[in-house]
């Protein structure tokens, strides 16, 4: 089911150089995902009524062509990502100016929280068709969680939300023994400035001959 909403921009979404405010673009992509909740019968209703909401993880705009002043906008809904039980999703918009030109491409991944112990939680079961319907981007993966994988799998950050099983430490310091692990993989984590103390303990930490991935916006190791 292909999911588009048109907008009336407002005088507030531009700045003093009469474009949209980069936050605006995210502000309609979330405004879309609610209306589509809604037209799967999950609206703002059905959440509070279950105690739940939706974060995001991660939140990266791209942007292709600027939208100016009085122009109105197009976003549209895709998933590119979704675990077994909807616990985890991954959903990508594309923002079209009003001549219908692609201006931006938002990619979030995001969860469920329950609001009262403020922990990740699985969805009820009456969200369980939210994105039976939801077309599709080419690159959809199913999320496999680490619960899912065989192998066991270590997570580490420097802040562990409740729920996850993610050990919360200094990621140059973790609590793993030298030539521990087969993989290491870094996930939009090397943004600091001593990445490469990072990269020496992901080394530490790997056997002989292992694999060792990165995960980063490509305009991030272009630099």
């Amino acid at each position: 089911m292909h999911f588009k909403v048109t907008f009336i921009t407002k005088w507030s979404d531009f700045d003093p150089n009469k474009h949209m405010r980069h936050t605006a673009y995210n502000e309609y992509a979330a405004e879309v995902r609610i209306r589509y909740f809604r037209d799967q019968k999950f609206s703002i209703e059905e959440f509070t009524k279950h105690n739940i909401g939706p974060i995001l993880f991660t939140e990266e705009t791209s942007f292709r062509r600027e939208i100016h002043v009085g122009e109105n906008i197009s976003v549209d809904f895709k998933l590119s990502g979704v675990s077994k039980n909807n616990e985890r999703w991954k959903i990508t918009h594309r923002v079209f100016n009003e001549q219908g030109e692609l201006s931006a491409i938002i990619k979030v991944y995001g969860a469920w929280i329950d609001l009262t112990k403020r922990k990740l939680t699985t969805p009820p079961k009456e969200a369980n068709h939210l994105f039976d319907m939801a077309e599709r981007t080419e690159d959809f993966k199913e999320i496999y969680l680490s619960k899912e994988i065989e192998n066991k799998v270590y997570a580490f950050d420097y802040v562990a939300l409740e729920g996850e099983d993610v050990v919360e430490c200094d990621i140059t310091n973790v609590p793993l023994d030298d030539n521990q692990v087969d993989a290491v993989v870094f996930s939009l984590s090397l943004m600091g400035s001593n990445h490469t103390d990072y990269l020496r303990e992901g080394s530490r930490i790997l056997k002989p001959y292992g694999s060792l991935f990165i995960c980063e916006p490509k305009k991030k190791a272009e630099s």
